[in-house]
């Protein structure tokens, strides 16, 4: 069945520790000091409960300050990115329609807000 996170303990192999940081912040209201990441797990709210606004500022933060070109944003099952994501240089994987891939030479987004209401509504993930 499904397992709480916060009891299941992850551990990265001895050989492979050095160079790897785990960070636990709320992206609404800080950005973890010892990123960028080549991986981002963004899960079961960041997406799902925030207005469309405050969704596109989490995900343009995440792409621009977060998240090293290249790297992979994880979102839960459920969730939908904004409108408007390939933006900023993030591609869904086709056969994980909840990873996206940061382009490898995308640095920072463009400047802008976030999409116009209506339209297509974002990436939808597969149950």
């Amino acid at each position: 069945g499904r397992k709480d996170l916060a009891v299941v303990r992850y551990r990265v192999r001895e050989e492979l520790t050095r160079g790897v940081s785990f960070a636990c912040e709320d992206v609404r209201l800080s950005v973890p000091s010892c990123g960028p990441f080549d991986l981002v797990l963004c899960r079961y709210s960041s997406f799902l409960y925030l207005a469309r606004h405050e969704a596109w500022g989490v995900l343009v933060k995440i792409s621009s300050e977060m998240l090293r070109p290249g790297g992979y944003l994880v979102i839960g099952e459920r969730e939908v990115l904004p409108q408007g994501f390939e933006e900023l240089g993030l591609t869904q994987l086709p056969d994980c329609p909840s990873v996206y891939a940061k382009a490898r030479d995308r640095v920072a987004p463009p400047p802008r807000g976030p999409p116009p209401p209506g339209g297509g509504g974002g990436a939808r993930a597969a149950v």
